[in-house]
């Protein structure tokens, strides 16, 4: 039985529940157990932050999602996972999970709210890159139903276990223990400061700007050749502490610091994959989609900085491209697209971009996955023409991206869901965190402008690590 409770004693285990969440726990888990396939049990929990659910997890698999907006979730364990490889890996796995979900069944306490089956993950950058070692636990495209999930909505809180019937006829008291134990521990659980010092760590470079220069003149080079309009080129810096990293503290700082971005976390076999992104990739509920055009940027600190990102042209052609990009893709599945003609500008605590939210109605029931294939990889982190783009950053960007800049986020059993551009973003491994930025680079960029936008890209997780800026 994966992740029931954490390791505690079962006295500790033993603290009731309220008699009426006990009585229908009881059923609820009885009733798990008929037939075959997941089942999902909710009640309604104690209102705290979601990464308290992990801090109480310790190692777990973990998984964590917390828009500027809405719903904000974590989930620990695994109750199932679903892998794909390949072309087809979004295809692979929405077939998956529509497979998962045919035998699927709720048991939700009547003051909780109905809530679907989610899978939580994400996909690789690139498909046809080989993925460092580091990389293999989370594979080219990986989604979890956690064992434990919290959902916090406001000044409401559910949480949720997902069993296989077959689990649940075995190991049905453990889990009505498990349940009392959660309840108890997330009503008095307090979140450790995230204020306090992470470890006492440095970044090196790598590469080093002189190979960062060479890399940008390689790449104008082929620009200058008029086979490529724009390519992105991205680096890793790799930063070491005395001690290993605490995810948890990492995804709270980032939080903190960058509470207009979706802050997410995948942990699979001690590794986690997490940031703050600013850039929503697609969000489909129903009919609705909701996505945007985010490209350009310029420091919160140069003069006049707002009227200067609106006025540079460079800035302005990359973002075009973008709004090209999501608009095609967008249209050919639907109709009312609207968008504004020029792009507005958001204020980030170290960086402004320019963004075109676009809004569109579909023409028939899709899944959000098949946009995400759609819209993947956009100009903003790939560049234009894509194959020309994506063949160059194979042959020659000097690491190799693995999650960087891919698609992460949830999708449901009913085909909605909502997903980010992977950006901002880094691997901790131990006491090793890689951590990643790229710039967008066209005729007449100065490799040594781009460097400096990238190590402003870099700020957010560096200062989340407990490194100084």
């Amino acid at each position: 039985m994966s992740a029931a409770v954490p390791d505690v004693s079962r006295e500790e285990r033993a603290r009731p529940t309220p008699s009426g969440v006990g009585t229908f726990l009881d059923a609820a888990l009885r009733r798990a157990a008929d037939g075959e396939g997941l089942r999902t049990v909710v009640v309604p929990a104690p209102v705290v932050e979601p990464s308290v659910l992990a801090e109480l997890a310790g190692a777990e698999t973990l998984v964590a999602w917390e828009p500027e907006s809405g719903p904000r979730e974590a989930g620990v364990g695994e109750a199932a996972r679903i892998r794909a490889t390949g072309v087809d890996r979004f295809a692979q796995v929405e077939r998956e999970a529509h497979a998962l979900s045919a035998s699927h069944g709720a048991f939700v306490h009547p003051d909780a709210r109905d809530v679907t089956l989610r899978f939580f993950g994400g996909f690789a950058f690139d498909v046809d890159s080989e993925l460092e070692p580091a990389w293999e636990p989370f594979g080219q495209a990986s989604f979890v139903v956690p064992r434990w999930a919290y959902r916090r909505d406001g000044g409401r809180a559910e949480l949720r276990l997902h069993v296989r019937a077959d689990e649940a006829r075995v190991h049905g008291e453990a889990y009505r223990e498990a349940f009392d134990w959660w309840l108890a521990a997330l009503g008095e659980r307090v979140p450790t400061n995230a204020s306090e010092s992470v470890a006492s760590a440095a970044p090196e470079a790598e590469p080093r700007r002189v190979e960062w220069r060479a890399a940008v003149e390689a790449a104008l080079a082929r620009l200058g050749e008029g086979a490529v309009e724009k390519v992105v080129l991205a680096r890793r810096e790799i930063v070491r502490a005395e001690s290993p990293f605490d995810a948890v503290t990492v995804l709270r700082r980032l939080r903190r610091s960058y509470p207009e971005c979706f802050t997410f976390a995948l942990r699979h076999a001690g590794q986690t994959f997490l940031g703050a992104s600013p850039e929503r990739l697609i969000a489909k509920r129903g009919l609705s989609v909701v996505t945007e055009a985010l490209a350009g940027s310029i420091s919160v600190t140069a003069e006049n900085a707002s009227d200067r990102l609106r006025a540079s042209q460079k800035d302005l052609r990359e973002h075009a491209s973008v709004v090209r990009h999501v608009v095609e893709r967008i249209e050919s599945l639907a109709t009312d697209l609207r968008f504004d003609a020029a792009p507005t500008v958001r204020a980030l605590p170290n960086v402004l971009h320019l963004v075109t939210p676009i809004v569109a109605t579909l023409d028939a029931p899709t899944h959000v996955l098949a946009l995400v294939a759609a819209l993947h990889p956009t100009p903003a982190v790939g560049g234009t023409p894509q194959r020309a783009a994506m063949e160059w950053i194979r042959a020659h960007e000097p690491v190799s991206r693995g999650w960087y800049a891919g698609p992460v986020g949830w999708f449901d059993d009913q085909g909605d869901g909502e997903f980010a551009v992977a950006l901002r973003s880094g691997l901790l491994r131990g006491d090793e965190a890689w951590i990643f930025a790229g710039a967008g680079l066209v005729r007449g960029s100065d490799p040594d402008a781009e460097f400096d936008e990238t190590a402003l890209k870099l700020r957010p997780l560096l200062g989340a690590l407990g490194v100084s800026a």
